[in-house]
């Protein structure tokens, strides 16, 4: 869980955490991150890098859960 996760539904979110977590999130197994910051919710396809890949494949699922305050 962090506050802040890498990707947001406009962009990269927080480059130094793509640049620092992400390759640990994937080497470790993480299959899902959640966050909040943005006041909606988004949830992506299993992600290796910036590139979606089948669930068979690993990858991890980023979901924006920041509902509380809107």
């Amino acid at each position: 869980m962090l506050h802040k996760t890498p990707y947001n539904k406009d962009n990269v979110a927080d480059s130094r955490v793509v640049e620092h977590l992400v390759p640990l999130f994937e080497k470790y197994g993480v299959q899902v991150l959640l966050g909040g910051h943005w006041h909606d919710y988004q949830r992506y396809p299993p992600l290796v890098g910036q590139t979606v890949v089948p669930t068979t494949e690993g990858g991890v699922t980023y979901i924006v859960t920041g509902g509380g305050g809107y």
